[in-house]
């Protein structure tokens, strides 16, 4: 064990001062029994850290046992590095225990610079994290505590700061299971996205508006008919609005000349619509305008004035003349009715598109 230890024969240490082999003078002392570390170099000249048990009797006579814990220092010195890399992360890293009892083990400083909470205080109360959780996004939290969760994907939540403010983070998972499949802690990575978020808002709110003509775009339609059609139940009128024959004004006069046309359009249901309705351009030609809290009768009268618009818009500018193809449609109610109204509207504006055709020939 010695030649395995050091890489000297017996033979070779036998008569030569222990303190030639470690790093630390060795100090024995009669009739005593202690346990150090000490750091011992072998005869290759390397570093081996050792658990030291020294037993001496009176008569000064020493016996000493060794044990390699070099494995364990590595160990040690990887947990610090560790350690001291996640306290200075920006990201919060925590864990938090499930069962038996809610309880947070461990959180870093960035808990302060990120909402402004010493982490004593997160220690204190285990159910800080929900107590600080925007109302919508409370049930994000509770997802993290349940085993059914699906933990691949990250959480993104709102939790209020130090002062007031409701902050956007984003937080990746890993879930501990128990030998029978309980969910009992939790660990994560929690990142302050706020920037991300307001980016990503102001994109959204970007593809929300038509550039060409200042109206709302398809994107936004699709947001309004889908709360239309799920939450806010009201009266709702749809008017459906086509350009005729836009695409063969393109190519034999010219995409400025068609890019024109679809501006006047626009900036006529501005004027008859206002802040009356909600004014989208769906597509290249294709316009919607939704009506809110309105009755039959008077989607009806708004059908016929844009028609008289479109007529007085005509009679004024004869050599850019708007031609349009007008169908409308009316719901009572919007839940679960928004696209059978839809069609509706789509339908008659077809049908009246078709019988313009037909009329020529």
């Amino acid at each position: 064990n010695c030649y395995e230890f050091f890489g000297y024969k017996g033979s070779e240490i036998i008569g030569t001062n222990i303190n030639d082999y470690i790093t630390e003078k060795l100090e024995i002392e009669c009739n005593n029994a202690k346990n150090i570390e000490l750091t011992l170099i072998n005869k290759h000249g390397d570093s081996i850290h050792c658990d030291a048990l020294i037993n001496s009797d009176k008569d000064g006579n020493t016996n000493m046992s060794l044990i390699n814990i070099n494995k364990y220092k590595e160990i040690e010195l990887w947990e610090r590095r560790f350690r001291r890399m996640i306290e200075n992360t920006k990201d919060m890293v925590y864990l938090y225990d499930i069962l038996p009892e809610k309880k947070l083990v461990y959180i870093n400083k960035a808990v302060f610079s990120s909402l402004g909470i010493d982490p004593e205080t997160a220690y204190a109360n285990p159910m800080n994290p929900f107590d600080i959780s925007h109302p919508d996004d409370l049930y994000v939290q509770y997802k993290k505590i349940n085993k059914t969760t699906d933990f691949s994907k990250p959480f993104q939540s709102r939790m209020k700061n130090s002062n007031g403010e409701y902050i956007w983070f984003e937080d990746n998972v890993i879930p501990f299971f128990d030998d029978t499949g309980e969910l009992i802690s939790i660990s994560g990575f929690c990142r302050y996205i706020q920037d991300r978020k307001e980016l990503e808002q102001k994109l959204e709110e970007l593809s929300y508006h038509d550039n060409l003509t200042g109206l709302f775009s398809n994107n936004y339609y699709t947001t309004q008919a889908n709360r239309l059609n799920e939450v806010s139940d009201c009266s709702l009128g749809i008017i459906m609005c086509d350009l005729d024959n836009l695409k063969s004004i393109n190519d034999s006069m010219g995409h400025a000349y068609g890019d024109k046309l679809i501006i006047n359009f626009a900036n006529l249901l501005k004027n008859e619509f206002g802040n009356h309705s909600i004014l989208i351009r769906k597509g290249g030609d294709e316009f919607i305008i939704l009506l809110e809290n309105i009755s039959k009768e008077f989607t009806l009268q708004l059908y016929s004035r844009l028609l008289e618009a479109l007529d007085n818009y005509n009679s004024t500018y004869p050599l850019m003349s708007l031609k349009v193809s007008v169908g409308w449609a009316y719901t009572p109610t919007s839940l679960g009715q928004v696209e059978k109204t839809f069609n509706l509207a789509d339908g008659m504006m077809y049908r009246i598109k078709m019988s313009k055709k037909y009329a020529k020939r």
